[in-house]
C-alpha cells in the first residue's frame, strides 16, 4: 500500500474524512473518481488544493472534498505540491490524515476500506488483478500518445521550468517526470518510440477485444462490473481522444465502452469534467488524421490490430 509517512507538507495531517487531490482530465485521477462513485461516495465541494481554511478541513460523511490541481497551469510541478505527492502527479488521497498515492493502490484501498459493492469480484479476482496490472503497465504508453497527438506544444516546458523540475524530481520516482518533460520539450523523443508505444497499446486492446468476444461477456471479468472495466475504459477514452481508429481496428471494444459510458457513475466521475475538452481533442485529432499527420497514420491495419 503506497502510504506516505510524514509528508513534508503539514496539510495532509490536518485533513479529516476523504480528500482527493486530482485533475479532471488526468486518467489516473479519473479512475479513482470512478471507483469512489461506484462505491457510492459523493463528490462534495471543490476547494483550492492548498486550502487549510477551517471549513475545508473535514469532509462530510459519505462524500469527499475535491482539491483540483491544475496540470495545464503546472500546479503539480511546484514545491508545494511535491511536498504532498513526491512524484508530482495526481491523484493523491487523504483519508483521516493518512496520505495515499499511486492510483491503483488508492483504488484498492477505497475498495477494501469503504462500504459498497466490491469492485474485485471474488470469483474472478485473479483475472481482475491481471487485467489491472496489464493496464497499469501501459500508462507510460498512454502518456506518450497523449503528449504527441493531443497536447502537443501546449505541454512543452521552458528551460527555467525544466531546471526547477530537475530540482524537485526524486531519483526514486517511478514517474521521472523531469526526464520525460526534458526529452519531450526538446523534441528528443524519436518517432520510433511513439510507434512502439502505439503497438504496445494495440497489443493490450487486442487482448481485451478477444476476452470480450470469447463468451460475449458484458464486462471484462464476466457478469459483474469491476475495477478492470474502470481502468481499461479510462485508458480507452484517452486514446480515443488522440484519434485512434477503434471502430476500424477494435469494433468489439466500442460496444463494451458504450456500456461503460451508460453508467451514471461514468457521467458523475468523468464525463462532467471532460465533456468539452474531450470534444476539442477529438476535433483536433480528426483534423490531424485528415491531413495525414494524426495517430491514424501509424495505427496498425485492421488485420494486424485484431491479432
Amino acid at each position: 500500500m503506497a502510504v506516505v509517512d510524514n509528508p513534508r507538507s503539514p496539510l495532509p495531517g490536518q485533513l479529516r474524512g476523504l480528500h482527493l487531490f486530482h485533475y479532471g482530465g488526468a486518467p489516473c485521477a479519473q479512475r479513482v473518481r470512478f471507483v469512489l462513485a461506484e462505491k457510492g461516495v459523493r463528490r462534495g465541494p471543490s476547494v483550492p488544493w492548498r486550502s487549510a481554511a477551517p471549513e475545508h478541513l473535514e469532509a462530510a460523511a459519505g462524500s469527499y472534498i475535491a482539491r483540483p490541481v491544475s496540470l495545464p497551469r503546472q500546479q503539480n510541478l511546484t514545491e508545494a505540491y511535491a511536498a504532498i505527492h513526491p512524484h508530482m502527479v495526481v491523484p493523491a488521497l487523504v483519508h483521516d490524515g493518512v496520505l495515499h498515492i499511486e492510483s491503483v493502490d488508492i483504488m484498492n484501498y477505497i475498495d477494501s476500506a469503504l462500504p459498497g459493492p466490491p469492485l474485485v469480484p471474488a470469483a474472478a479476482a485473479d483475472v481482475c488483478r491481471d487485467l489491472i496490472a496489464k493496464a497499469s503497465a501501459l500508462q507510460t504508453a498512454v502518456r506518450h500518445l497523449t503528449y504527441r497527438w493531443s497536447l502537443g506544444g501546449l505541454a512543452k516546458l521552458k528551460s527555467a521550468k525544466l531546471d526547477e523540475l530537475d530540482r524537485l524530481d526524486s531519483e526514486d520516482s517511478p514517474e521521472r517526470l523531469s526526464v520525460f518533460y526534458r526529452a519531450f520539450s526538446r523534441g528528443e523523443i524519436p518517432d520510433s518510440t511513439y510507434v512502439a508505444h502505439v503497438r504496445s497499446l494495440e497489443d493490450g486492446f487486442a487482448e481485451i477485444e478477444a476476452l470480450l468476444a470469447r463468451d460475449e461477456r458484458a464486462w471484462l471479468t464476466g457478469e459483474h462490473f469491476s475495477m478492470a472495466d474502470i481502468i481499461w475504459s479510462v485508458k480507452m477514452l484517452r486514446i480515443f481522444e488522440t484519434g485512434y481508429p477503434f471502430e476500424k481496428n477494435f469494433p468489439g471494444l466500442g460496444l463494451w465502452f458504450e456500456r461503460v459510458r451508460a453508467r451514471p457513475t461514468f457521467e458523475e466521475a468523468i464525463w462532467r469534467d471532460v465533456k468539452i475538452p474531450s470534444r476539442v481533442f477529438r476535433f483536433k485529432a480528426r483534423l490531424q488524421n485528415v491531413l495525414g499527420r494524426g495517430l491514424e497514420a501509424v495505427a496498425s491495419e485492421p488485420a494486424a490490430g485484431a491479432r
